[in-house]
This record gives C-alpha cells, sequence and structure tokens, in this order.
C-alpha cells in the first residue's frame, strides 16, 4: 500500500486535533486485494506519523478482505498497538457468519496487543431472527 499523501494527511491532522479526544483515526477503511504484511507495513508507518503529534489518540486499522481477517493482526500485531482497535467485520460480512465466527475462534485463544471494532454490525444480523427484538 502507498501511502499516497497519507502520512502528510494524518500529520496536518493529528496535529491539528490532538487535544480532541472526540476524534478517531481511522488510517485504512476495509482494505482489499492486499495481504496483512502490506496493511501493516503502511500501518506502522501512519501510526508513527500520528503519535508524533497525539500519542493517545484512538486508531483504528481496517484489516484484509474488506476488514474481515481480524485474525491476521492477531497473531502479528501492528509494531505500536496502545489505542489501536483492529477494524473486523462489516454488514455484508454477516452474510458468512458461519465463517467469522470460526475467524472468531480461531482468535480466542490469543491475545492480539490491540482490539477490535464493528463487531456489533455483525451481532446485529445475528440477532435478527431472536425473539429478543
Amino acid at each position: 500500500m502507498d501511502d499516497s499523501g497519507a502520512s502528510a494527511f494524518f500529520a496536518e491532522v493529528s496535529n491539528q486535533y490532538q487535544n480532541d479526544p472526540n476524534v478517531l483515526y481511522e488510517i485504512c477503511n476495509e482494505p482489499n486485494y492486499v495481504d496483512w504484511a502490506t496493511v501493516k507495513r503502511y500501518a506502522d508507518g501512519i501510526i508513527n506519523t500520528i503519535r508524533a503529534n497525539d500519542p493517545n489518540g484512538l486508531i483504528l486499522v481496517g484489516t484484509p478482505t474488506w476488514s474481515q481477517e481480524i485474525d491476521k493482526p492477531a497473531s502479528n500485531p501492528v509494531a505500536k498497538a496502545f489505542n489501536v482497535m483492529y477494524v473486523f467485520i462489516d454488514d455484508f460480512a454477516a452474510r458468512n457468519a458461519t465463517v467469522m465466527k470460526s475467524v472468531c475462534e480461531r482468535i480466542s485463544y490469543q491475545e492480539p496487543s490491540g482490539k477490535a471494532a464493528e463487531w456489533a454490525s455483525w451481532l446485529k444480523h445475528e440477532l435478527k431472527s431472536s425473539p429478543i427484538q
């Protein structure tokens, strides 16, 4: 992944909003057609750029295949994972709930240094047939 100006953008934005606790930095939204090693290399660079200005800001890092491969960063996290969340599962991923459950089971025995975001969209689909609604 070429940062194509992302470093300059996040340097400017993190400098401007470094004291604003309401800002989240989503540095790559649902990367596709790239492997985790490529996303991780890009993320490590952009995280360093943001941390130079905002050492505590929350950073969201997408995972490969439209953010469905949360098992990749679980076994090989970004270098500086403080206040980093890995984006996992968007609404369309729930169509493959069995596959997603398998991914969740694979990571349940690992301790990723970051946390996962967007779990709610998957749970929403799981509850559609539930009498709890």
